[in-house]
């Protein structure tokens, strides 16, 4: 994959909001990263972690990311940086992280993005 100084910059790609915590992951020049905070102080850092199976390496490469009530962050996004092991990964909060089969291009490839539809069952 050819890089150019113009994708070398961070790419938010992840923003999520959960009570007051926002949880964002940017390209970090090829480098995922992942942060918490608080919507009162968005400049205070709480959590910095690796971005790796949360963000995409590249801007080019499809993603999407959901954040449940429980705190487990589900994303969707190729898990290495030439993009060809896309999957669906879940991740923190108190489950073990989970992933689909490795390899498999027809989770992701099959449309250009995908469509979570989430219901909160206490609404049901």
């Amino acid at each position: 994959m050819s890089t150019s100084s113009e994708e070398c910059q961070n790419y938010i790609r992840v923003l999520l909001v959960g009570g007051d915590r926002l949880f964002t992951c940017g390209t970090n020049a090829f480098t995922p990263v992942c942060t918490n905070r608080t919507l009162s102080n968005l400049t205070e850092i709480h959590d910095q972690i690796s971005g790796m199976a949360r963000c995409p390496y590249s801007p080019r490469h499809n993603s999407t990311a959901l954040l449940t009530a429980g705190g487990e962050v589900y994303a969707a996004t190729a898990m290495d940086f030439p993009g060809r092991d896309p999957a669906i990964y879940r991740s923190l909060g108190v489950l073990p992280p989970l992933r689909t089969a490795q390899y498999n291009s027809k989770w992701l490839n099959v449309w250009k993005g995908i469509r979570w539809l989430f219901a909160n069952s206490e609404e049901k």
